[in-house]
């Protein structure tokens, strides 16, 4: 423990000296997390035209599901999913396969919507005929629900969501046009005193003054616990860059280790009674210390900063040992990068522009920077060989779709197995 000990402090007074790579290290994802979030929050973008898979069951059977249905499939932005693995969807099924982000959207529509809707509208047209002062009702009817991926970006889903108002309010004009043409049919058959009166009455009914909007969307975000935790570009990218600043270590570690090989130092430390194992755990924990406080630092400016820039917070949810445990193997596995960085490379320069530049290519394929369903399918079967992947597929778990431990234990065996697969690696190599 005691060589341990003065292996972690040498380290730590290594990192101390280094000014120039902690400003790396803890001012650049500072910055990064600042100028995207906000860029992304402001800047007026399209969203891609790739098709959305949407999961979609329609229990009313009748005219408002119908309209709707006809309206989302004839646009080019959704593909319409009414079974999946060759089984009818369910409300259960939808909110699990939501929940666990195999689709970012799902829409189910109530029964009876279509006979609500007409009674809502019925009522409504009787209201304005009679003239009557007192307040009608404004409860809608609540027939639709959308279930959002928790972890959709902010300007999908509100895309999505438009999407589905416009489909909606086009299925009400239809249902509202064929209510009122049953009722002046029945006018004109009937020709009473009474009829002739509605029919008068009708006419001086100002457009606007017709019901509208009567069928409610209602969003919802499906997830693994009980905390309802609304997606917004803040849950999708403190994560995202705690990651990211975390493999950035590779520049520092990478060059303390070819820093020791080129100044002899590793020779110096092999005629002592320490391994080099040793001297790598050293180097692990004070490692380990930097990136904790790299996402704690990420985490602070997620909760206390993005308010006071208009931006939303963030919310942690209340799995925090799970939290603790996906950074530490985080961390680990960014570290494991790191070593296998610095012992393949024999200059500064050849750790820093490899290690870099395959950071951005992994946090590419990893979602980093756009997310993995929006990427061509060859793309998104490579990402699954990025340790950065495994990272923000964990971090969204726990941040936007509120699962604990259980809903991310592959993610954090692989990453632990990438860490020690590279330690074997990097300490069979000097050994």
């Amino acid at each position: 423990m005691r060589k341990l000990y003065f292996n972690i402090r040498r380290e730590i007074l290594t990192l101390i000296r280094d000014k120039a790579g902690l400003s790396i290290l803890f001012l650049m994802p500072l910055l990064l997390i600042i100028v995207i979030t906000l860029t992304q929050q402001n800047a007026i973008q399209s969203v891609s035209s790739a098709t959305i898979e949407l999961l979609f069951i329609d229990h009313d059977q009748s005219t408002m599901g119908e309209l709707v249905r006809k309206g989302l499939s004839g646009s080019d932005e959704f593909n319409l999913i009414t079974q999946y693995k060759s089984k009818p969807l369910t409300d259960s099924m939808v909110k699990a396969l939501v929940a666990r982000g195999k689709f970012r959207v799902g829409i189910i529509i109530s029964e009876n919507t279509t006979e609500e809707a007409k009674q809502k509208i019925i009522s409504g047209l009787q209201t304005l005929i009679e003239g009557d002062e007192k307040e009608g009702d404004t409860a809608k009817v609540h027939g639709i629900r959308v279930l959002f991926d928790p972890a959709i970006r902010d300007i999908v889903r509100i895309s999505i969501l438009n999407a589905v108002k416009m489909a909606t309010t086009g299925a009400e004009s239809s249902l509202m046009t064929n209510v009122l043409f049953s009722r002046l049919s029945e006018v004109i058959e009937t020709k009473d005193s009474v009829s002739l009166m509605i029919l008068n009455a009708l006419q001086d009914v100002d457009v606007d003054e017709l019901p509208q909007q009567v069928v409610e969307v209602g969003e919802s975000y499906p997830g693994s616990s009980n905390v309802i935790i609304k997606p917004n570009i803040t849950q999708n990218n403190v994560p995202a860059f705690s990651l990211f600043a975390m493999f950035f270590i590779v520049i520092p570690l990478a060059g303390s280790l070819i820093a020791e090989k080129n100044e002899g130092t590793y020779d110096r430390i092999r005629t002592l009674p320490v391994s080099y194992l040793n001297i790598l755990t050293g180097k692990t924990v004070a490692y380990l210390m930097v990136c904790f406080l790299q996402f704690l630092l990420m985490v602070l400016v997620g909760i206390f900063v993005f308010p006071y820039l208009g931006l939303p917070a963030l919310e942690t949810g209340n799995h925090y040992f799970a939290i603790f445990v996906a950074t530490l193997v985080s961390a680990l596995s960014a570290i494991g990068f790191g070593l296998l960085v610095g012992t393949y490379s024999t200059t500064h320069n050849q750790a820093a522009m490899f290690g870099a530049i395959l950071v951005v290519i992994m946090a590419a394929l990893g979602g980093i920077f756009m997310p993995v369903n929006m990427m061509p399918e060859n793309l998104k079967l490579i990402s699954n060989l990025s340790p950065l992947r495994w990272g923000i597929d964990s971090y969204l778990n726990l941040f936007a779709r509120g699962a604990g431990l259980v809903g991310i234990w592959k993610n954090l065996v692989l990453l632990f197995a990438f860490f020690v697969v590279s330690l074997g690696i990097a300490a069979k190599r000097f050994s």
